[in-house]
């Protein structure tokens, strides 16, 4: 299932752990929340010199459909090698990297699943592990799945076009597939 271009990955029943700050009770209160969890991607265009990134340019996220970011985002890297007149012996590289996370959210109880009815955590919440030998909080949050990874860089793909392109779409299936979404 799509909510908004992200796949649902999963949804659970958790256990959290609040502290009484709306009630002005002191303590912590434990509660029982539907949680679904979303994969959501954002691809960044930067400039790199020597390894080291010197600029961002632009950032995307995904609109219509997963992983769309990165279309937006090999136009923005397009424009960018011709404006700064990138070519194959540049030691001024244009990158797109990639990020993938799967974000906790809140199901509203009663409204069954729709996007409607989901709402991302707004404050430091956290869960009770209940499989630890000892019972503990860890804090709910964001899971990464890919951070900053490198997906395209002008070093490679102005050497290399066809075979490179190849392995870009190649990735883009395997995360669409990974995440549950079937193309066509």
């Amino acid at each position: 299932m799509i909510v908004n271009a992200k796949p649902l990955i999963k949804c659970e029943q958790l256990t959290l752990c609040d502290d009484n700050e709306l009630t002005g009770q002191a303590g912590i209160f434990e509660f029982t929340q539907d949680v679904c969890w979303l994969r959501e991607a954002s691809a960044t265009v930067a400039l790199y010199h020597g390894g080291q990134e010197i600029r961002e340019i632009d950032c995307f996220s995904d609109h219509l459909k997963f992983l769309d970011c990165i279309d937006k985002a090999r136009n923005a890297y397009d424009r960018t090698c011709e404006l700064f007149g990138i070519a194959r012996g540049s030691t001024l590289e244009a990158c797109i990297t990639l990020d993938i996370i799967d974000v906790p959210y809140a199901l509203a109880p009663l409204q069954g699943f729709k996007p409607e009815s989901l709402r991302r955590f707004q404050s430091p919440i956290y869960f009770l592990d209940k499989g630890a030998e000892e019972k503990g909080m860890i804090l709910l949050e964001p899971f990464t799945i890919l951070r900053k990874t490198p997906i395209l860089t002008s070093l490679t793909h102005l050497k290399s076009r066809g075979r490179i392109e190849a392995q870009l779409r190649a990735m883009i299936r395997a995360q669409r597939v990974s995440a549950g979404v079937t193309t066509r």
